[in-house]
Order: C-alpha cells, then sequence, then structure tokens
C-alpha cells in the first residue's frame, strides 16, 4: 500500500497462508489465535473491497484463498471457522476441492473432534469429491486423537 501497488488475488492468497504458517508455528494454543485472526481479517478486507469496486476489476477470493483462510483455522484450532469457510465457499459459487477436504479434516485432527469426521466424509461424498492419502491420514489421526482406534483401524 505505501508504494500504491494494488494487491490482488494471489498476493492475498499468498498473505492469508503465511499467516496460517504463523498460527502452525506458535508454540502454545493462545498464540494461534492472532494470526488466525489476521488472516480472516484479510479474508474479510479482500471480500469488503470487492463489494466497493466494480464488478468487472473486483478482486474475488478464490478456491486458493479460501483454503489458506480455512488451513489459518485449522491452524488456530478453530475447526468451526474453517466449517464456516468452506460453507461460505460454495454460497459464492466456488467448488471446494480435495485440498479444502483435507483443510477440513486436519482443523478436526488438531483438536480431535472425531465426530466431524464423517461428517467431512458425508460433504465429500455429496460434492463427487474424492479423498486422497491426505484426507484418510488426517482422519485416522484424528480418531487415534480420540481414542478410537477401532474407527481409525476401519479406514485403513
Amino acid at each position: 500500500r505505501e508504494r500504491n501497488i494494488t494487491p490482488n488475488v494471489i498476493t492475498y492468497s499468498a498473505a492469508i497462508n503465511a499467516c496460517a504458517a504463523a498460527s502452525a508455528a506458535a508454540n502454545n494454543p493462545g498464540n494461534r489465535t492472532r494470526p488466525m485472526n489476521a488472516a480472516l481479517d484479510l479474508l474479510a478486507d479482500m471480500k469488503r473491497r470487492a463489494t466497493d469496486m466494480h464488478p468487472d476489476v473486483a478482486i474475488l477470493p478464490n478456491v486458493v484463498t479460501y483454503n489458506a483462510a480455512a488451513k489459518a483455522c485449522a491452524e488456530g484450532w478453530n475447526p468451526h471457522g474453517a466449517f464456516t469457510l468452506v460453507k461460505e465457499m460454495t454460497y459464492a459459487g466456488l467448488e471446494p476441492n480435495v485440498v479444502t477436504f483435507g483443510t477440513l479434516m486436519a482443523a478436526c485432527e488438531r483438536v480431535g473432534k472425531a465426530d466431524e469426521v464423517t461428517r467431512v466424509f458425508g460433504i465429500m461424498e455429496k460434492l463427487g469429491v474424492k479423498p486422497n492419502e491426505i484426507v484418510y491420514g488426517a482422519a485416522i489421526s484424528c480418531y487415534r486423537k480420540a481414542g478410537e482406534g477401532k474407527n481409525a483401524f476401519l479406514l485403513l
């Protein structure tokens, strides 16, 4: 901004992803919130600016932007925030991809929310997105953290 350079979807996505990395690097849970909130603020700023611009030049968040923001929520131990962003993303007409669902599953894994594993797989099935090894790995780890070894074993 100081150099009068207008940010674009790539710069916003990169900045949001940097916030997710900062949240992941935090040593304790309390320090994870600040970078996560910075990521969500950047996304909100991007959307706010888009509504103020002419539709032909508006910079709208894309799947990469939303995935980065969801990753910030995952690293900030906020799975609810990650699920909300995916819902918002679909309302915006964007299609979640396997990266999106890997991030959602990682958000559940970070806090051991095993009850959400089935929800993620259900949404994937509904949208026709096939899970990959990252999604399965996060699901297995989530079940392990929750002490549900039997469910983890069933995914193998």
